[in-house]
């Protein structure tokens, strides 16, 4: 798996790169001061690959846009991931190219047992804005009657998954959506994200994103 990065980073303008699945790094050649961050950006890039796919998009790679240098994720299959750190001058369709032609090798490595124990990932705590963002929201929002209709319907479908205990989940995630985030219905997306970090089982946060992400458009 290392043989991969090793590859990949080769190529010109690749500076560093990793392979990420199941909330775990398989391989790295990044600096170890970074690798600890490793894994919470993966699960954040999970998720927003979750979150296309959930409004029937099917896009396979995200880039984000550094100061000097250009994040770029490419999905391998469902929960496996390559990310690359590059420069911004680079050739774009070779590295797209070559990740694909390298597709198989990387979905059988990452299938294969791993020899050694790898460290516990860092649990991702729920997003939150700066507080300069926080004073900037209104002390108060009056929600629209269409929106709260929205916010019952996705508590009715949460209690499918939570049963009794949703509507105690609901109000502690509630509070912190609208802590951060305006409580319109433009960022009921956001509440969604939120909630579905409740959920343990992986399969079941898909599904309550898709089936939510439907109430909401």
């Amino acid at each position: 798996m290392k043989n991969i990065i090793n590859d990949l980073t080769s190529l010109k303008g690749i500076n560093y790169g990793y392979i990420y699945k199941d909330d775990q790094v398989l391989a790295t050649n990044f600096p170890e001061v970074l690798q600890d961050k490793l894994s919470n950006v993966g699960h954040m890039i999970g998720q927003m690959f979750m979150t296309v796919d959930a409004i029937e998009q099917t896009h396979d790679e995200i880039h984000f846009e550094l100061d000097e240098n250009f994040l770029i994720a490419y999905r391998v299959d469902e929960d496996l991931l390559v990310v690359l750190l590059t420069e911004k001058k680079i050739n774009l369709p070779l590295i797209h190219m070559t990740i694909k032609s390298a597709e198989k090798k990387i979905k059988a490595l990452a299938d294969a047992p791993i020899p050694t124990p790898t460290p516990e990932s860092t649990p991702v705590s729920p997003p939150t804005i700066a507080p300069e963002v926080k004073q900037s929201i209104p002390a108060v929002v009056t929600m629209t009657v269409e929106t709260e209709v929205k916010i019952d319907q996705i508590i009715d479908l949460l209690m499918d998954y939570l049963g009794p205990a949703a509507s105690i989940v609901f109000d502690e995630v509630a509070e912190i959506w609208k802590r951060n985030f305006t409580p319109n219905q433009e960022n009921l997306i956001e509440l969604i994200k939120l909630l579905m970090q409740e959920l343990d089982d992986k399969s079941e946060q898909k599904s309550f994103l898709k089936m939510a992400a439907k109430i909401i458009q």
